[in-house]
């Protein structure tokens, strides 16, 4: 039986599977507002714009993710394109047009130790934050945990939804355990 790191490095379809997992991650982390799936001829770079609220200037924050189902190496040649595009091309997000200053890599493998001084040297106008399996696989942890019970997301999803609104009502754990 694989654990869960391991279950998440084995995930090799990028967009059928990575994609629609870290959509259901982004939208329960505290802070988002706004999650825009760019897959295609717009993404410019970018599979998500996520856009955050900064809890302390109260400021939207428009973060570039690009997520790989490959490892991430100083010379992952289409993951230096993709920074370059996240960087220098304004996109669409709800109604305003807006530039990517942060950058989210991620990846379901693993990422070469020298890559994070290699990106912050060579990009040093945006903020390159890397994520590899084991933090996703964190993140899944405190987000999503149904995820890891093999039952279909939007089940999942129903589960997670009706666990918090009943924890709201409070009394919950009596009829709902957490």
């Amino acid at each position: 039986m694989k654990n869960n790191s391991d279950r998440i490095k084995s995930i090799d379809n990028e967009v059928g599977e990575l994609h629609p997992l870290l959509e259901r991650i982004f939208w329960k982390m505290p802070g988002v507002s706004r999650v825009e799936y760019k897959q295609g001829t717009q993404e410019f770079g970018t599979d998500f714009v996520v856009t955050r609220i900064d809890s302390l200037l109260g400021e939207e924050v428009h973060i570039g993710i690009i997520a790989k189902t490959k490892p991430v190496t100083q010379g992952s040649a289409d993951v230096l394109r993709q920074i370059e595009e996240c960087q220098e091309m304004p996109r669409q997000v709800g109604t305003e047009t807006v530039y990517v200053k942060e950058i989210w890599i991620v990846t379901s493998k693993n990422i070469s130790a020298n890559v994070q001084d290699f990106f912050s040297k060579k990009f040093k106008s945006a903020k390159i934050s890397l994520v590899d399996y084991a933090r996703i696989t964190k993140w899944i942890d405190d987000y999503i945990p149904d995820y890891w019970s093999d039952i279909p997301s939007e089940l999942s999803e129903y589960f997670s939804d009706a666990r918090q609104s009943i924890s709201r009502v409070g009394g919950a754990k009596d009829f709902f355990p957490l």
